[in-house]
């Protein structure tokens, strides 16, 4: 099965399966989102799959940010700051 190009969206995305999953599916070439309620561990899974995938692309927000906050960041290549 081809995922490169294919998005997808994660919770849970800062620790066990979650976090194996957005590492998973980033290494495959997946645009992922991902999901947590803590902003340690999520930042900690994004600088994880940043070192460990060359080209990451991805979004990412703590779980009570998706109702307007603004704590969170997005990365279009590995050699970009993560914060908008």
């Amino acid at each position: 099965m081809r995922l490169e190009g294919k998005s997808a969206l994660i919770t849970g995305a800062s620790q066990g399966l979650g976090r194996a999953l957005a590492l998973g599916l980033a290494e495959a070439g997946v645009k992922i989102a991902l999901v947590a309620r803590q902003h340690g561990p999520l930042e900690e899974a994004v600088h994880e799959i940043r070192h460990r995938v060359r080209h990451f692309r991805g979004h990412w927000r703590q779980a009570r940010d998706l109702s307007g906050g603004r704590s969170g960041g997005r990365a279009d290549r590995a050699d970009q700051s993560p914060h908008q």
